[in-house]
């Protein structure tokens, strides 16, 4: 299945990499690596990761790196749509539906 970042994490990932390129440009091109790197085995496993509730976005990890990246399958391929640091994450985004209380 075909591997395809969109837009917006396109341009997350290349503020990732200036981010760390700052101090270290080495890291920068191993973290990068590594989100693509995980991106090819999520076109060759598209069922990996977290179902996110209410969403069909489903999340994986960057290990070792505090990054996630967050993924659709649609029309035969997995799409990249966000690449975040695991700090700035919504806990609202990633919490189990509440039951309705009257």
């Amino acid at each position: 299945m075909r591997v395809i970042f969109t837009p917006g994490a396109r341009t997350q990932l290349k503020a990732i990499y200036d981010h760390i390129a700052q101090e270290n440009e080495i890291a920068a091109h191993a973290v990068i690596a590594r989100v693509e790197y995980l991106a090819d085995l999520l076109g060759t496993n598209p069922r990996m990761g977290f179902k996110l509730p209410r969403s069909r976005l489903r999340r994986f990890p960057v290990r070792p790196y505090p990054y996630l990246l967050y993924f659709e399958v649609r029309e035969g391929a997995v799409r990249i749509v966000r690449v975040r640091h695991a700090s700035r994450c919504r806990p609202a985004f990633h919490d189990l539906p509440r039951p309705f209380v009257f």
